[in-house]
């Protein structure tokens, strides 16, 4: 069964900046009709099943997802844990320069923190579904939309496809491949944030610590391939989340409290406004995990020094792109589920 808080000490408190955007995202308007189901398979009761609901941003949430009986995503691991709900959150951004940004979650651009005017984004077309195994179930997602700024100085389009696939052992993954052309009239550097407030229920701690006791870290610096983040049960390594993604240039890794050694901000929760406010990842974040260090492997472990009560773990994931007017890149983010490292995409 997935976890759900069931007492207060269960609860998680976020900062004055987010509350606005809580009270929006759990109105009744939420986006449960907006979202579509994605998984592995028919059986939740098997090793590795997968199932997300997810949005034409890429975005899946608790916000939009709200009913503990239908998660926004759930996850049955190797051994005896039972099916959970991993993530909290996870979006993307969108940054040009320091002066326009937009989060690409069609609910969280009606209000604060996120109205901003200097860019928005719109869905092109309905996006559609499809069962790319035969098992009927839905695995695929394919959608459209633009980002622009209202001057026309921006102008970038996203064909964006998600896709939940199953893997020998248990793994699974989702991978979001965007590919993104400029229709604008000049050449356009942006960065592509993605970010991963990962609240893992699997802790033989139980109970309240099902958030807080979370590690986070990453072997990205060794002779694994690419950039990438992850996040795990301090008791058990294969009870863990990975965000990776080959086109990578920054990740980072906090936990609540701790300020990175070339200054702040200190990490808050991992779903805040601290990317938002720096336009993109902090620069003194940038490839840091808490409580390791830069460019390091490690792990931070559920308390690293300078961490505070009560100890959320997050990661976030950058891509930075220049494209001349015309032209195209496609970027690939993936949520791995099951290990501590990238899923191995054939």
């Amino acid at each position: 069964m997935c976890h759900v808080p069931t007492n207060p000490s269960q609860s998680r408190s976020r900062s004055p900046g987010i509350l606005a955007f809580l009270a929006l995202a759990m109105a009744p308007q939420a986006v449960l009709g907006q979202t579509q189901r994605l998984a592995t398979g028919i059986d939740p009761a098997q090793d590795g099943y997968l199932a997300i609901r997810t949005d034409g941003h890429g975005s899946w949430s608790g916000f939009a997802s709200p009913d503990p009986a239908e998660p926004c995503d759930l996850y049955n691991p190797v051994g005896p844990a039972e099916p959970g709900n991993a993530t909290f959150t996870t979006f993307f951004y969108l940054f040009v320069g320091d002066s326009r940004r937009e989060i690409l979650h069609a609910e969280a651009q009606l209000g604060p923190p996120h109205l901003d005017p200097s860019l928005s984004s719109e869905l092109l077309s309905t996006p559609v579904a499809s069962d790319t195994n035969g098992d009927g179930v839905p695995d695929t997602l394919d959608s459209s939309f633009v980002v622009a700024a209202p001057g026309g100085e921006t102008r970038l389009v996203f064909l964006l496809r998600q896709r939940v696939r199953a893997q020998p052992g248990g793994v699974s993954y989702v991978q979001l491949d965007a590919t993104v052309r400029n229709d604008g009239p000049a050449k356009t550097r942006f960065a592509l944030l993605r970010t991963w407030d990962a609240d893992l229920p699997w802790s033989s701690a139980g109970g309240s610590e099902y958030y807080t006791n979370d590690e986070v870290g990453t072997t990205a610096n060794g002779p694994e391939p690419g950039r990438f983040v992850f996040l795990r049960e301090p008791d058990d390594v294969s009870l863990a989340v990975t965000l990776s993604g080959p086109q990578g240039s920054f990740y980072f890794g906090g936990k609540h409290g701790v300020e990175p050694a070339e200054g702040p901000p200190r990490y808050d929760f991992g779903t805040d406004i601290d990317w938002w406010l720096a336009h993109g990842t902090p620069h003194t974040w940038r490839n840091h995990i808490a409580g390791v260090g830069y460019d390091t492997d490690g792990a931070s472990g559920p308390m690293p020094p300078g961490s505070t009560d009560p100890a959320d773990a997050f990661a976030g994931l950058e891509s930075a792109v220049s494209l001349k007017p015309g032209t195209s890149a496609t970027l690939r983010f993936v949520h791995t589920y099951g290990q501590c490292v990238p899923a191995a995409i054939p």
